[in-house]
């Protein structure tokens, strides 16, 4: 779309029992980070994991990168997002003071990432995925809950674990 910009694309070649892939990395205005793992042996499903705390983790981080390993290696396009912030420099919750920012955490970074991540599967492969999940616990439960809230057509499948509701 015209809000989303591709920043890298590159093949990861296969490495410590992850299959080689095809790593999309990319941003929805104005400032949500995301990343899309295209397995090279696909099985037509689509994974995305939500986040921590506050949020705003590196696409490196170990847990994401523990997270889409395993995805990949089971052969699931991948996908997560940074919810529109950027931890090292806005701690905290400091982030929130701008208004932009309190929404794409609060709900619009999961879903607009999903959306990208989907059309970017559909380019690739040349079909969509057949079934989508969505997996979270803490900050990634309560992301879980609102996607199947507000947008219930996102994922066929959701868990949402010890989901924070009052911040």
């Amino acid at each position: 779309t015209a809000e989303t910009t591709i920043v890298s694309v590159r093949v990861v070649h296969a490495a410590d029992g992850v299959p080689e892939h095809c790593r999309v990395s990319g941003l929805i205005q104005p400032e949500i980070r995301f990343e899309v793992n295209l397995p090279a042996n696909w099985n037509r499903r689509f994974y995305m994991f939500g986040n921590g705390g506050m949020a705003g983790e590196p696409m490196e981080s170990p847990g994401k990168a523990a997270q889409r390993a395993l995805a990949v290696r089971h052969g699931f396009a991948v996908a997560d997002t940074n919810t529109g912030h950027d931890a090292a420099t806005e701690p905290l919750a400091t982030f929130a003071a701008s208004p932009q920012k309190l929404v794409d955490y609060a709900f619009r970074s999961v879903h607009v990432t999903a959306e990208t991540a989907k059309r970017l599967i559909q380019a690739y492969y040349g079909t969509p995925p057949a079934r989508s999940y969505f997996v979270g616990c803490s900050t990634g439960g309560r992301q879980g809950l609102t996607l199947a809230q507000r947008f219930p057509a996102d994922f066929d499948g959701i868990v949402a674990g010890a989901p924070v509701l009052y911040m």
